[in-house]
């Protein structure tokens, strides 16, 4: 007993200090790369923790804590980014429902100097299961958009809505003629405000905000079409240099809790912790 107490609590030392190295953002590290460095190829990196993997509505691999790391290239102002991600288990005898990412993805911001500035995004994204009993992969194309920095009456605050379309296509087993597919209509609006008055003192500028989100599955994994679920978070993103630390709260209402072909049967919580560096 000793022993696994001891085990447990080296477990959570380990966990808490990647905790405070993490990735919450790919559209982040891709945005920071561009902004930041000089360079043709510029190259960021993120390490990241989750207390679950909530992605798409699905709680992913049980609801147990991740790491989430990420690395990437920017390649000059083309709004394009090279990147891999991954999601790996902490408790290590889930190791089977460990995921790795290769991601292509497209950011452009149009507009100048005025607060309308729509930006159009694009990715590609393989996934695959490795360690898992059977083969798992498939492919994930996203397709939106978004207006940053809308205007509002209180100066420090905008308004971003955005409308993204995820369309996941695979085969199951490897089997070309069993295709699968499906996609998420996802809608979003966020109120951001910008805190950095109070942290410049520290050489840090520090954006906040609060985002809403509501989904329509169209049937991907089997899920029953129809409106399954929304989630609500606050965020939190601090900036010095090179590097940003992000964090968030979030909140998911399943709307289709007695449905067993529905994403979620039940309400979700989690967080998360990260830090993003460029390299200049």
């Amino acid at each position: 007993m000793r022993d696994s107490a001891s085990s447990q609590k080296c477990r959570f030392i380990l966990v808490l200090g990647f905790v405070l190295f993490g990735l919450h953002d790919l559209a982040w590290a891709a945005e920071l790369s561009v902004a930041k460095s000089p360079a043709f190829f510029r190259p960021a990196f993120s390490f990241g923790f989750s207390s679950k993997y909530i992605s798409d509505g699905f709680r992913i691999g049980g609801g147990g804590p991740v790491f989430q790391p990420w690395a990437g290239v920017s390649l000059g102002s083309s709004g394009l980014t090279v990147g891999g991600w991954g999601s790996i288990q902490t408790d290590r005898t889930r190791g089977d429902l460990d995921e790795f990412d290769g991601i292509l993805q497209f950011n452009r911001v149009f507009g100048g100097e005025g607060t309308w500035k729509p930006q159009l995004d694009l990715a590609w994204i393989y996934w695959r299961y490795p360690n898992y009993q059977t083969e798992l992969s498939g492919n994930k194309l996203t397709v939106g958009g978004r207006m940053l920095a809308l205007p509002t009456p209180v100066d420090a605050v905008r308004f971003i809505p955005s409308y993204h379309y995820h369309h996941w296509f695979y085969w199951e087993n490897s089997d070309l003629g069993k295709y699968r597919g499906g996609g998420r209509h996802a809608f979003e609006s966020a109120i951001a405000l910008d805190l950095t008055r109070w942290t410049s003192p520290f050489g840090l500028s520090n954006q906040a905000s609060l985002a809403w989100e509501a989904s329509y599955h169209t049937g991907v994994f089997g899920i029953q079409p129809g409106w399954t679920h929304s989630v609500i978070s606050i965020r939190n993103e601090l900036t010095r240099g090179s590097m940003i630390l992000t964090s968030s709260l979030n909140r998911q209402w399943a709307w289709q809790k007695s449905n067993a072909n529905s994403v979620n049967l039940r309400d979700e919580w989690w967080s998360t912790l990260g830090v993003t560096f460029a390299v200049l």
